[in-house]
């Protein structure tokens, strides 16, 4: 059976969705192989299904940060090089000032 048809099946088992000719086909499934009946039990299990999903969230989120630094550093046009503290010209004092630098 095709795994995208007992992913369907499974989902609908939990959501109490199945008709009656889908619950045949999924006993079928069920009893055909003791491997798949230990594959249900699992993915029927909350607690793996909370597993999978923190697992999910966290690739994600690595992913995105990944991508919005790669994003930001290519934006970054400008760099602050260290402040030099100088004499500016027509001023009577020392000021800071910060150079910045155009990177392209």
């Amino acid at each position: 059976m095709e795994h995208k048809r007992i992913a369907l099946l499974i989902f609908k088992h939990k959501e109490n969705e199945l008709t009656a000719d889908e619950q045949c086909e999924l006993n079928e499934w069920l009893n055909a192989n003791p491997k798949n009946r230990a594959y249900f039990n699992k993915v029927s299990d909350p607690a793996w299904f909370g597993q999978m999903l923190d697992q999910f969230f966290r690739a994600a989120k690595r992913k995105v940060y990944k991508k919005i630094r790669r994003r930001e550093t290519r934006r970054l046009k400008f760099l602050a090089l260290p402040t030099i503290i100088g004499w500016l010209p027509g001023k009577d004092k020392f000021q800071v000032t910060t150079v910045l630098a155009h990177f392209t």
